[in-house]
């Protein structure tokens, strides 16, 4: 897999991960604490969904060059 896919898998993972830290000047979230993002536990399974099919492109990808 060429490199840019795993940079495109990290920063969807580490972003998902980030919705979901407790802000203390954020809004209440979804699961009921403050957050950076008012949407937590949906926003982040998206950023997870489009890390997996960033993922999966990528070995797609490199099947066919291959």
């Amino acid at each position: 897999m060429r490199w840019y896919w795993w940079v495109l898998v990290f920063v969807f993972v580490v972003v998902g991960i980030i919705t979901l830290v407790p802000f203390p000047i954020g809004e209440p979230n979804m699961l009921g604490y403050d957050s950076l993002d008012p949407f937590a536990p949906f926003s982040t399974v998206i950023c997870w969904v489009i890390a997996v099919a960033c993922y999966w492109l990528g070995l797609r990808a490199s099947k066919k060059t291959h």
